[in-house]
């Protein structure tokens, strides 16, 4: 992979992972990496130029695999969830029901509790919140740059708004309101299940109802 400087970009499937690679990506005028794993370990598809002063890259992973630097992006464990939920589902070869889907995201153990416990608790981490970052992306992702000390300036802050995506591809930039895709047991189980780790990011209790 060369010298550059490796940074890892992390987040909880449907967190806005792809979103900041866009914007950053017109930002900067450089790349980002996505790796794959084989046997052998994490591989990656394609060489990096040696001018790019250094190499985001995308991980959905629950543990690091090192101590690289890295920008990791929390969204509401409610929306994640439900989106990875309806996300997951249309790609699964053997079809559940979206109701059976989510309780099953819900109570993976690896899930976006667990991953949130290995990522916000390791050094030289920068935490970012979806909610900021899709209203205000530009000086969201400048601040991550600087708290990496990665001396890049922007190119532009002519980025794509979160919901002009959405427009163009609802299915994969999926917004919308969470409730929608709650009942009162799996909203109990969610609470049950992640309910320390939304506490300790700062997300409040809402009733399912009002």
């Amino acid at each position: 992979m060369g010298s550059q400087r490796m940074i890892w970009l992390a987040s909880y499937p449907r967190s806005g992972n792809t979103f900041y690679r866009i914007c950053y990506e017109l930002m900067y005028q450089v790349r980002t990496f996505a790796p794959y794993t084989t046997n052998e370990g994490c591989k990656f598809p394609y060489e990096v130029d040696g001018d790019e002063p250094c190499v985001l890259v995308k991980t959905h992973n629950l543990e690091p695999v090192n101590t690289w630097p890295a920008v990791v992006i929390v969204r509401d464990g409610r929306a994640a969830v439900a989106s990875w939920a309806h996300f997951s589902l249309a790609r699964m070869k053997q079809k559940t029901s979206y109701r059976d889907r989510l309780r099953d995201v819900i109570q993976d153990k690896d899930g976006w509790a667990a991953f949130h416990h290995h990522w916000l608790n390791r050094p030289n981490t920068n935490v970012i919140r979806f909610e900021q970052l899709i209203k205000d992306p530009a000086p969201t992702i400048q601040a991550s740059a600087d708290y990496a000390s990665l001396g890049m300036s922007p190119k532009t802050a002519n980025l794509p708004e979160f919901q002009d995506l959405n427009k163009q591809d609802p299915d994969f930039f999926r917004g919308g309101d969470w409730r929608n895709d709650f009942d009162s047991e799996l909203y109990d189980l969610f609470w049950e299940n992640h309910g320390d780790v939304m506490t300790q990011l700062g997300y409040e209790y809402e009733p399912l109802y009002s």
